[in-house]
């Protein structure tokens, strides 16, 4: 399956409308995680106290991984078995815990950071370990270093695929910002979309019954996105965007104290004062 391909049946899997159920439900998710995480960012800019930060790390990490790994399995659920897109899967792994994600997380970080001493390495071994965290929801009985072992082999000779697929993402990523993160959700949909197919193509994990036992099994009713659905995401982008705003007017700030920074502004404006008496002449 080629990369357009790849992208071409992501959005086909959501609905190929930003209005369909799917896409609508995952977008209501990915603002759930941003307005958690910014709220979380928002404490770590109030909080001096290098040891309090530390701490609010430790805990955002706890808090976030397991909702990482349940959004990663629900992308899953969604390919495999065109099930509706249920808001309480995203707690899946606080009510299903795997203790496994925590260490693989961790190890995967450290080894990253070990490779991160010599220059581009570490971004061909991130591509190398990227399997890791979705081989373990697929196999949840597998070691952390198994996963990452496994991640390695499987990825051997597809690290340059899916980094041509992130790297035909730019574009999006860049209008993301350009509209101060308005389009954010949606992109980010698409992207995890695209990529989680790539990684169903890889693997070629068919029918796994440890990622959902119960999806095959259960009759689930038939979610329609109705005007309430869309006004309730409405109204969480509304408020992932205030704290977006918020967070940039902090940072701001702490730019603005910055000395270096205060320093770049001082030469800019001396640059700018030479250039003037130049063309004066």
């Amino acid at each position: 399956m080629s990369r357009s391909e790849i992208k071409r049946e992501a959005l086909n899997k959501l609905g190929n409308s930003v209005f369909s159920e799917t896409w609508i439900r995952l977008v209501f998710i990915q603002l759930m995680v941003y307005v958690l995480t910014n709220v979380i960012n928002i404490f770590l800019y109030r909080i001096s106290s290098q040891s309090a930060s530390f701490t609010i790390n430790i805990i955002r990490w706890l808090i976030l991984i397991p909702i990482e790994f349940s959004i990663t399995r629900l992308f899953m659920n969604v390919i495999r078995y065109k099930s509706s897109v249920e808001v309480k899967e995203v707690y899946y792994y606080y009510n299903n815990p795997v203790m496994g994600i925590y260490s693989l997380s961790a190890l995967k970080s450290i080894f990253l950071g070990l490779w991160a001493c010599i220059p581009f390495a570490v971004i061909v071994k991130a591509y190398s370990y990227a399997l890791a965290e979705y081989i373990k929801i697929n196999k949840p009985d597998l070691s952390a270093n198994d996963c990452i072992t496994e991640s390695r082999i499987k990825m051997h000779g597809h690290k340059f695929e899916l980094f041509c697929l992130d790297f035909s993402f730019i574009g999006w990523f860049l209008l993301s910002l350009i509209t101060f993160n308005l389009i954010t959700p949606h992109v980010t949909t698409y992207y995890n979309m695209s990529r989680i197919l790539f990684f169903e193509k890889v693997c070629n994990f068919n029918n796994v019954a440890s990622v959902n036992e119960t999806y095959e099994n259960e009759n689930r009713t038939s979610y329609k996105a109705d005007f309430l659905d869309i006004l309730v995401t409405f109204l969480l982008w509304v408020l992932f965007i205030a704290l977006n705003l918020y967070l940039m007017l902090q940072m701001k700030d702490i730019f603005l104290q910055n000395p270096i920074f205060k320093k770049g502004i001082e030469y800019f404006d001396d640059v700018q004062s030479n250039a003037i008496k130049i063309f004066d002449l």
